[in-house]
């Protein structure tokens, strides 16, 4: 789409006539009908007025596409609804792999207890339980990846302290709410 038609196409999505939003930007409705049919190229300054008026990015009105600025609350929920929906199809999928992994793999006596412990777990627990222990064993990870990196010990440990205090304050929180 050209400028002219995406100035219009705003405008009509924000409900505005040419009457209105000329008056508003100082400038006759004849000039804006122009520019909305291409007969005229808006300054960078009138551009800029407009994008400004019609609460949008300059690069909404000269190329149509949305930079988040643009994006209704709405179309902001619709696009993180899809990029989870990716995620988590991209996370079943490495767990599939994962659990075949292990499947495939001799464990010892520990590591077949935690992992019917953890099946156990996902299988009883309420969601938000689950969302609590997952924040658990992320951080502990990152803890590993941490060790594992070399990480200076007494860094490691504010860090590790850091963390606990607010893990303990979530693990708080959830009491409190059950409580309630």
């Amino acid at each position: 789409m050209s400028i002219g038609e995406n100035i219009k196409k705003v405008r009509k999505e924000k409900k505005l006539t040419q009457e209105k939003l000329s008056k508003e930007m100082g400038i006759s409705r004849s000039y804006l009908s122009d520019v909305e049919n291409n007969r005229y190229n808006p300054s960078s300054k009138t551009l800029k007025a407009l994008a400004d008026k019609l609460d949008v990015s300059m690069l909404y009105l000269t190329t149509g596409k949305k930079s988040v600025e643009d994006l209704t609350d709405e179309e902001i929920g619709k696009s993180l609804k899809n990029a989870f929906r990716s995620n988590k199809e991209d996370m079943q999928r490495n767990l599939k792999e994962k659990i075949k992994e292990i499947l495939d793999t001799e464990l010892s006596y520990s590591e077949v207890n935690y992992l019917n412990n953890v099946m156990n777990i996902l299988r009883l627990s309420a969601d938000n339980d689950i969302n609590l222990i997952t924040a658990t064993l992320v951080t502990i990870n990152n803890f590993i990846v941490l060790k594992n990196n070399n990480v200076d010990d007494e860094e490691l440990n504010e860090i590790i302290n850091k963390e606990f205090d607010e893990m303990k304050d979530m693990f708080i929180q959830r009491l409190i709410k059950d409580g309630e």
